[in-house]
């Protein structure tokens, strides 16, 4: 990574503080794109063991929290930015964590970073303005946007970039793997469960779905992007950085040969999948039957993949705080 020494104006260090992933990106918005200093992703693993039913952030997974956090404010004052200055969000298992005033406190005082801490529509709305700005909505089309986190969904309702709905679901990767991937590899009748389950808990949005015939399935980051890499390498294409473009499509035929190749599998088969990274594999499979639901829910012929999500809604919005 280059080196600033001196605070430059416009430069952000914004931080996604997932329940399975802890991310930071470093970039301002240069000729209306993000022009990214850093990008950088760690598992950390908050809703691990238990976490999420427990609704408490364990003392490993803390430690695990502030080693990836101190990484991080070592990356932001290379790029003369103060973690004091950061924009920090804390998402799902954090805002459901029965201790989680201890935690931003132990947070704030060993790394400088003061987390603020956002329910579920404004994570949705960040999500939206990422998502817009990467260019994969369509003028006039329908869209369902989605974002697969650890500890929630958000969903988006547009026309073109005209968002209509939103709300955010409990059921995030992390809390689908507790009820219904205990054995590995998952056995049928633990998918169909998932799917009956996910018909009932998502049952607003198929309500809204049915107003129209079809929406253009539009996912972003984390899942998303691991299965465009999956698929890249399957068919393989030169090796390439996916979150260096802002969107990327995935026919339905091609996920679906994802689907059937990955299921199978137990984890240890899994962590070989080409272009599957280690810190997703073991929730991906929960997160494909949850992908698969929702193309047969909206009839969608294709995935489009916005590599933009919360972290760059943020750089694009004028006050994200809000």
């Amino acid at each position: 990574m280059k080196r600033l020494n001196d605070p430059i104006t416009g430069w952000r260090a914004i931080l996604d503080l997932g329940t399975n992933t802890f991310q930071i990106l470093i970039a301002r918005i240069k000729d209306g794109a993000p022009d990214v200093l850093l990008r950088k992703k760690t598992g950390v693993g908050l809703g691990r063991n238990g976490a999420m039913a427990s609704r408490m952030i364990p003392p490993d997974a803390i430690q695990r929290a502030l080693d990836a956090l101190l990484e991080f404010a070592s990356d932001c004052k290379s790029a003369g930015i103060e973690p004091a200055d950061a924009l920090v969000f804390g998402t799902s298992a954090i805002r459901s964590a029965a201790n989680a005033t201890g935690f931003l406190d132990t947070v704030r005082e060993k790394t400088g970073f003061c987390i603020q801490v956002i329910d579920g529509e404004t994570e949705a709305g960040l999500i939206f303005s990422g998502v817009a700005a990467s260019g994969v909505l369509q003028d006039g089309t329908p869209s369902l946007v989605v974002d697969i986190g650890g500890g929630s969904v958000e969903f988006i309702l547009c026309e073109g970039r005209q968002m209509v709905w939103k709300r955010s679901f409990e059921i995030g990767g992390m809390r689908m793997m507790e009820r219904f991937h205990q054995t590995d590899p998952i056995p049928s009748d633990q998918v169909a469960a998932l799917r009956n389950w996910l018909s009932e808990n998502l049952a607003p949005l198929i309500s809204e779905l049915r107003k129209k015939p079809t929406w253009q399935l539009v996912g972003c980051a984390g899942s998303f992007d691991s299965l465009t890499e999956m698929r890249n390498r399957f068919q393989n294409l030169p090796p390439s950085d996916v979150e260096s473009e802002p969107m990327h499509i995935l026919t339905e035929s091609q996920f679906q040969m994802l689907y059937e190749k990955a299921l199978p599998l137990p984890l240890e088969d899994r962590l070989r999948i080409p272009g599957l990274i280690s810190l997703r594999a073991s929730m991906m499979v929960v997160a494909m039957v949850l992908v698969r639901f929702l193309l047969d829910q909206t009839r969608s012929p294709s995935i489009f993949v916005s590599t933009y999500s919360l972290k760059e809604g943020a750089l694009f919005s004028s006050d994200p705080t809000k």
